[in-house]
């Protein structure tokens, strides 16, 4: 799922409730499974992110951080609480 550049990025930790990661160009997301059978909704992580493709998705589950890279705009990085 990270070779999708451009169109989305995907994480799913299977470990802590099924925590699904996706970054698009329009914001980065997290749900649970409930989320794929239209029980939950998604949630946004972060505000005021580039408009622009996303280059890679990674999920530190050790450290509980989200690293986002955008093409020609940066990392971001994003500690989530539980």
């Amino acid at each position: 799922p990270n070779a999708d550049v451009g169109k989305f990025n995907l994480v799913i930790d299977n470990q802590n409730n099924g925590q699904i990661f996706i970054a698009t160009r329009t914001g980065v997301y997290y749900g649970n499974r409930k989320v794929l059978k239209g029980r939950s909704k998604w949630n946004q992580i972060g505000t005021n992110l580039p408009h622009a493709k996303v280059f890679g998705l990674v999920y530190n589950k050790k450290q509980n951080v989200l690293t986002v890279g955008y093409d020609g705009r940066g990392v971001w990085q994003y500690h989530l609480t539980e």
